[in-house]
């Protein structure tokens, strides 16, 4: 019956994907949540890898995505310097595959990467070929998020899921997948309403008002899986809004900072604590002698990588060697620090480049924000520099180089955003109607002249 279900559910998705190529984002963000159920339930994705499948399957979408319509914004544009750091990162961790102490997990490690982080940097240029089709991945990304965190409050939780991933927690996960991905997915969908709030005129009316629907769940979803990466980065992004929306958004992000985000954790701290199982993880922020050991664990990771890195400074330990060298596992471990990570395992080669990578990627950021003209520019910018800089600030405390793949997803819509926006105003100043001209500039609106 499963079989059969998931033959329905494929047979419709690639129907729709024909004319919503878009759609595949929201598919590729979907993935880790499903993939373990798939191959435990699906005896067909046991023998089939469902993110290879998929991935290509992104990739003849692009194309197809390009082919149709070919002239309808701005002319393809790859990240071609981001991409260059990207290449280079994983050249250095490749090249210490001659040496490293994790030749089996390093191997898969720097193939993953390799063959994920590249083609999730390029999709996005040939799937955003004009504005619209940039607003619709936004809507796909805040509807993938509320989905996400759906499943974790209201889908029951099974002995499989438990198995997996419950590891004496008690923590809320989907299907068996990875309680972490469907709590950065619902952090990244309230950072996306969030924008639409704050930012004046930006959004449609639907999606100022939906953050009040998708933020409690959100965040009750991210409490009952125990992320607390996701918490502290959505809490961080919160803070950072105002500096930048205009003057008429900065009374509605104090508004959130202060009232709507605190009410809405403090009554998902409540439901959960009420409902049955003790919130160990965020317990453990609260109790001396646990906050002790979690700053130590932490500590411990970077102080090993800060005292050993300088052994093989140039090219690193090689793809995979933090954790033979700090843990003796020949298996997936990391120091929860991607420039770490990558400074002990690719060297300074490594560790420049990807630094590098992240600093083009915030300057396109803010070169957009200076481009964005009008609010319904400024909403779409924000949105996917919102997008980037959650799953950033994620990887400096959590993922390692092959988790944080949606960081280099997230990476490619913001490039590909911009250059949609910088490419050609949406608007032209000179015909604006008095009222609106006045209006905009009122809410300060960078560029904006009467």
């Amino acid at each position: 019956m499963s079989t059969v279900f998931a033959a329905i559910a494929t047979v419709v998705l690639l129907a729709g994907l024909i004319f919503w190529p878009w759609v595949i984002v929201g598919v590729l963000l979907l993935v880790p949540v499903v993939k373990g159920a798939a191959e435990y339930y699906v005896p067909f994705f046991q023998n089939v890898d469902l993110t290879l499948i998929t991935c290509a399957l992104a990739g003849v979408l692009a194309l197809w995505n390009l082919i149709r319509s070919p002239r309808q914004g701005a002319p393809l544009s790859i990240p071609w310097t981001a991409l260059a750091c990207l290449v280079v990162m994983i050249f250095a961790l490749s090249v210490g595959l001659a040496w490293t102490s994790a030749p089996v997990y390093g191997f898969r490690k720097a193939c993953r990467l390799a063959g994920i982080s590249i083609p999730f940097l390029i999709l996005p240029a040939f799937l955003i070929r004009s504005r619209a089709d940039g607003l619709n991945i936004i809507r796909v990304i805040i509807v993938t998020g509320a989905l996400a965190a759906l499943a974790v409050v209201f889908l029951p939780d099974t002995y499989f899921a438990q198995e997996a991933f419950g590891r004496g927690y008690a923590r809320g996960t989907v299907w068996g997948s990875s309680p972490i991905i469907p709590a950065s997915l619902s952090a990244t969908a309230i950072g996306c309403l969030l924008t639409g709030f704050v930012v004046p005129g930006g959004a449609s009316r639907f999606l100022r008002y939906l953050l009040f629907f998708v933020l409690p769940i959100g965040l009750y979803a991210i409490i009952k899986t125990g992320t607390r990466s996701s918490f502290v980065a959505l809490v961080a992004m919160a803070a950072l809004l105002p500096l930048f929306v205009g003057r008429g958004g900065r009374g509605k992000a104090t508004f959130v900072i202060l009232v709507a985000i605190p009410l809405a954790a403090i009554a998902g701290f409540i439901l959960i604590q009420s409902s049955g199982p003790r919130l160990t993880r965020w317990e453990h922020l609260t109790s001396a002698d646990r906050t002790d050991y979690l700053v130590e664990s932490r500590g411990h990771h970077y102080m090993f990588v800060l005292q050993n890195w300088w052994k093989k400074p140039v090219l690193g330990h090689g793809s995979g060697s933090f954790a033979v060298d700090a843990f003796d596992k020949d298996e997936p471990t990391w120091p929860h620090n991607i420039i770490l990570e990558a400074l002990y395992e690719a060297g300074l080669v490594g560790a420049i480049a990807l630094s590098g990578f992240l600093w083009i990627l915030i300057r396109t950021g803010r070169r957009g924000l200076k481009a964005a003209i009008t609010p319904p520019d400024r909403f779409l910018l924000l949105a996917s520099f919102v997008s980037f800089l959650l799953f950033m600030m994620e990887s400096m405390a959590h993922w390692d180089l092959d988790g944080a793949r949606f960081l280099f997803l997230f990476s490619g819509i913001l490039h590909a955003i911009v250059a949609q926006v910088a490419w050609q105003p949406s608007y032209s100043v000179a015909v604006l109607p008095r009222h609106q001209l006045e209006k905009w500039q009122n809410y300060g609106v960078a560029g904006l002249q009467s």
